[in-house]
């Protein structure tokens, strides 16, 4: 697409000010904006459709950047930099050669939809208050890889468009629906939407404390599967626990107590997901 090509030397034009402003949460809700940094993940998010309105490139990057930019399929502006000026605008400790700013995108949500529907062996992944926002893009990129319909966050987890959380995710937070919601509210809308299509739910939670595997869920071709996990450090609240029909546990070997919850999800989800392909 066209192309609007700028050099920019003042670290005060408006240009920079205005990326600068994005690495705020509340300019980037209301903006609708995120920002995207390094090549990989601008060209997957460019790959899964994902709307780019500026494109920031180092000058020895400046080719490349826009052959980049007419990958996209709207009108891209295109602004060079120096080596100074990109450090200003991005959060790496080593400043990549491009960055871009992106329009956050939505997706159809399956459960609360009603023009939607969900299907028997489906999984879903509750998130409650992770913190940390490399845990958080890690935890989307390996649920999204299992297979996970749609992921749901609790209001006080991280935020899904912080540009570490969008570099952990390698960019698969544009891979599918995510959306922040209160887990009374989601958990309500799962079992009335499971009933509607005569469905069966299993409500599963992690928790070091059960007395059950992980290798005891029970699948079922009648089944769909919400997976809640919780806090780095305090894991699931009680009214989390409370909700779940089956909680299990990893059994750990060498006195080990626990280990993260990035890693409790992978080991559970894929395990499901096997399960669920050979039932």
């Amino acid at each position: 697409m066209g192309i609007v090509v700028d050099k920019i030397t003042s670290k005060d034009n408006q240009q920079i000010k205005f990326v600068q402003s994005l690495h705020d949460k509340k300019t980037r809700k209301e903006a609708g904006l995120c920002i995207i940094e390094g090549k990989t993940i601008l060209e997957d998010a460019i790959s899964r459709n994902v709307e780019i309105s500026k494109i920031f490139a180092r000058e020895n990057f400046a080719v490349e950047a826009d052959t980049i930019a007419n990958k996209c399929t709207s009108d891209v502006e295109l602004f060079v930099v120096d080596e100074e000026l990109m450090s200003k605008i991005t959060t790496t400790d080593t400043a990549p050669p491009i960055i871009a700013i992106a329009k956050t995108k939505e997706f159809v949500d399956p459960i609360f939809d009603s023009a939607s529907s969900i299907q028997a062996s489906d999984i879903f992944l509750y998130c409650e208050d992770i913190q940390d926002p490399g845990n958080l893009g890690s935890i989307i990129r390996t649920a999204f890889a299992a297979g996970v319909k749609s992921i749901y966050l609790s209001p006080s987890s991280a935020d899904i468009f912080n540009t570490k959380t969008i570099r952990s995710s390698m960019g698969t937070v544009f891979a599918g629906n995510i959306n922040y919601i209160e887990i009374s509210e989601l958990l309500n809308k799962f079992q009335t939407k499971c009933q509607d299509e005569k469905l069966s739910c299993e409500i599963l939670g992690t928790s070091s404390y059960s007395e059950s595997s992980y290798n005891e869920i029970r699948v079922s071709q009648q089944k769909v599967f919400m997976l809640l996990v919780g806090n780095e450090s305090r894991g699931l609240s009680k009214s989390a626990i409370d909700s779940c029909t089956q909680l299990v546990k990893i059994p750990m070997a060498n006195n080990v107590e626990s280990i993260n919850v990035l890693a409790a999800t992978s080991v559970v989800l894929f395990d499901l997901r096997h399960k669920l392909c050979q039932s």
